[in-house]
Order: structure tokens, then C-alpha cells, then sequence
């Protein structure tokens, strides 16, 4: 099985924050080619070439090498274990897919052990995950004194909605 080769379609303006995330550690290894120019001339190497919106299903023609453009990180994903042979990339990150990547690498705060209601929360109580549900990691001093309003399990992320 061959993965499919990603092209990576970079927003035109210079300051987008969409292109240093996704020339960054996490993805730069995920693409084939970098495309840093306008997308109508990168259209121009596949016949045919499809949007594929969020949800459509990957559409598969015999004896055609596929060009799909797509947007989301979820598409990306979707692709895993794809053959590829057939198909070429052009991944345009949305803004959507900009958030999505960068909360996907933020250290948020979860519990690192059971923790009862009513009890003070300590430094040893929490622990850090990237791309989780709770609050980022730099407020974890703040948050030491505070209690938790349920009881909350390992692992469970710790938001201002749990604690005070």
C-alpha cells in the first residue's frame, strides 16, 4: 500500500499564523511537496481535481491518478491508511484546522489521581497532556489551593467549571 503524497497549499499572505504551524515540527514530515503560490496553478498537475468537503466520502475512479484538495485536519487524519497510489493531496489548511493544530499541541492541566470533592488541590494533584480539555498548563499555580466542586478522576480535565 502506498500513502498518498500531500502537498501542502500555503495561505498568499506572509504573516498567516497557518503557515509556520504547519511547517512546524508536528507536520513538516507529513508532506511531499510544499506549494507557496496560487492554487490554480497547483490544480493544474491533476485531472481530474476534486474539493473534498468535511464528511464527503474519499471517491475512488479506476485507471485515474485523483487530485483532492481538502481543508481540515480530520480529512488528513481520514487518509490514514489509504492507499494512495492513485492520489494526489493538496491539503489548504482552514483556519478551523489552524485552531484544531495548535490545541492539539497545548499542555493542558488533568487530574493526576483521583480527586474528592471539597478537597484542595495540590501541585502533585495535576498533571499536564497535550491537547486536552483543560486549562492551560501555565495557569497551574493558580490553581493550586483551589478545590474541586465534584469528585473527579484520573485524567479528568480540570476547568474553571470543576473547581473554585
Amino acid at each position: 500500500m502506498t500513502r498518498p503524497a500531500i502537498t501542502l497549499l500555503l495561505p498568499e499572505n506572509a504573516d498567516d499564523p497557518r503557515r509556520a504551524q504547519f511547517l512546524g515540527p508536528r507536520w513538516r514530515d507529513r508532506w511531499a511537496a510544499v506549494h507557496d503560490g496560487p492554487a490554480a496553478a497547483l490544480a493544474e498537475r491533476f485531472a481530474p481535481f476534486v474539493r473534498l468537503r468535511p464528511g464527503e466520502a474519499l471517491p475512488a475512479v479506476e485507471g485515474v491518478t485523483l487530485g483532492l484538495w481538502i481543508t481540515e485536519t480530520e480529512q488528513l487524519e481520514a487518509l490514514d491508511g489509504t492507499d494512495g497510489a492513485w492520489l494526489g493531496v493538496v491539503f489548504e489548511p482552514s483556519l478551523l484546522a489552524h485552531l484544531d493544530s495548535v490545541r492539539a499541541e497545548r499542555p493542558t492541566l488533568v487530574a493526576a489521581r483521583r480527586l474528592q470533592q471539597g478537597r484542595a488541590i495540590g501541585s502533585d494533584d495535576m498533571a499536564t497532556v497535550p491537547g486536552g480539555g483543560g486549562l492551560n498548563a501555565a495557569l497551574k499555580e493558580r490553581v493550586v489551593g483551589l478545590k474541586a466542586l465534584y469528585d473527579l478522576e484520573e485524567g479528568a480535565p480540570i476547568t474553571f467549571g470543576v473547581i473554585a
